[in-house]
């Protein structure tokens, strides 16, 4: 239920991953873990059929197409989505468009937490 646990068992991904890894490491970030980066591994199929994958258009069109309310409606993935619009719908003042309900408690703060002192931790 976390997007972010992200695993695959793609040799050639792999071996990019743990090049990057390296490439990562060597630069003083020793956490990096490429292989767990689902976006990274878009581009990589992306890339492997000839295209160009640029998550700020791509992305975008994904982003514009998606039925939110319907996405937000699964068990696992509500939370998660509702935490992402609490973080938006926050900053922008403006009403949840999923309506009430949940947060993970992984990614969004207690409704009690002073909203300026938070960052959108979502995005």
């Amino acid at each position: 239920s976390d997007v972010e646990a992200f695993e695959t068992d793609d040799p050639q991904f792999l071996s990019e991953a743990r090049q990057r890894n390296d490439e990562m490491a060597a630069s003083g970030y020793a956490w990096w873990r490429e292989e767990q980066h689902p976006k990274r591994y878009l581009e990589h199929l992306v890339s492997g059929s000839g295209g160009l994958y640029q998550e700020t258009r791509e992305g975008v069109r994904a982003l514009r197409t998606l039925d939110w309310a319907a996405s937000g409606t699964g068990p696992d993935a509500a939370p998660f989505l509702r935490a992402l619009f609490e973080d938006i719908t926050a900053r922008a003042n403006v009403p949840n468009p999923l309506g009430g309900g949940s947060t993970s408690p992984w990614t969004y703060p207690e409704r009690t937490a002073q909203p300026e002192g938070l960052l959108l931790r979502n995005l």
